[in-house]
């Protein structure tokens, strides 16, 4: 799979790119500038550390469904689906006392977009995007973005100063959730 740089990227961060439809806590924090060179580096350090955990986890999970029954495989898969609980309550106590409320949010490795319940910031505005993008880790992917047009009732954000390496892991994020939704499409229609 190859790079993309910034300057490659649409303008648009759903045109002719991959992006997946999920309900998860997201937020838009504007900000009164676009965030200083620092913090859109803490940001990116930040987001790839977060990604290659949930990418670790997406992995770790398929490579379980592939897995051959062992005689010691039922009782680490209940060992396992009780650490998974464990984690899901944890995640929901945390998310309880300071997540934003959830809504269908629309993801690329470009941006995101979602149905705003009030008046959206102008286009042009920066401020730093806030998504949960898995419901295990109770930390939120934090980029920075800028707001693009007014979309009747939406808020459509575009990532900025994203690095290449963050990028890839965005990309592949993406890719993961978008094939899987494509999966899950075509079982829904072989099913009577």
């Amino acid at each position: 799979m190859g790079t993309m740089a910034m300057d490659d990227l649409p303008r648009d961060p759903f045109d002719a790119l991959p992006h997946y439809a999920e309900r998860l806590r997201a937020e838009f924090e504007p900000l009164p500038h676009a965030p200083d060179a620092d913090t859109c580096a803490q940001l990116e350090h930040e987001a790839s550390a977060l990604l290659m955990s949930l990418l670790a986890i997406e992995e770790n999970a398929v490579a379980r469904s592939g897995d051959d029954e062992t005689e010691s495989g039922p009782e680490f898969q209940r060992l396992e689906r009780k650490l998974d609980l464990v984690l899901e309550l944890l995640s929901a106590r945390l998310f309880e006392a300071s997540a934003p409320s959830e809504r269908n949010v629309q993801m690329s490795a470009a941006g995101a977009r979602w149905a705003l319940g009030g008046s959206a910031p102008a286009p042009g505005s920066a401020g730093i995007v806030s998504i949960y993008v898995h419901r295990l880790l109770p930390r939120a992917l934090r980029l920075p973005a800028e707001v693009l047009h007014d979309e009747a009732g939406w808020l459509r954000l575009r990532f900025l100063e994203v690095g290449e390496a963050c990028r890839e892991l965005l990309v592949r994020h993406v890719f993961q959730q978008h094939r899987r939704h494509l999966a899950g499409t075509r079982r829904a229609q072989r099913t009577p």
